[in-house]
């Protein structure tokens, strides 16, 4: 991409001189930092670009989640209309066999309590009992 470009004139001054504890930058020296710089900056624009894509994947993901979920969402909502539905039209079966069943017995009691009338008599003795 670019040139190294140093901090200060100072800086840049004594590197070039060799002045201090930096040892002096010759022309290949430069040339080989510039060419890493490059390098380095080539593979970090590779890297932040798949970043870049994995981020639009996520995000094309999250709306088909969406999308999804508003599905879902109405499916949940039939089936349990549905489970609402079979319990309320199971309960009126129940209730309509039980009703169904008490009127049986009623029947059978009434015929039973017709019969066991039919065999008493009447008028039973008044005194059935020996006296004394």
């Amino acid at each position: 991409m670019g040139t190294l470009h140093p901090i200060d004139k100072d800086t840049s001054k004594r590197l070039r001189q060799g002045g201090g504890d930096l040892p002096p930058i010759d022309t290949y020296f430069e040339k080989y930092i510039d060419a890493r710089i490059n390098s380095i900056d080539g593979r970090l624009d590779a890297h932040l670009s798949s970043i870049d894509n994995r981020f639009q994947r996520i995000e094309e993901d999250i709306r088909e989640i969406r999308t999804e979920i508003k599905g879902v969402k109405y499916w949940i909502i039939g089936t349990a209309l549905a489970i609402i539905g079979i319990f309320i039209g199971l309960f009126t079966y129940h209730a309509q066999i039980m009703q169904m069943q008490m009127s049986g017995f009623q029947s059978q009691m009434q015929v039973y309590s017709e019969y066991i009338k039919s065999l008493t008599p009447a008028h039973p003795p008044k005194d059935s009992t020996p006296s004394k």
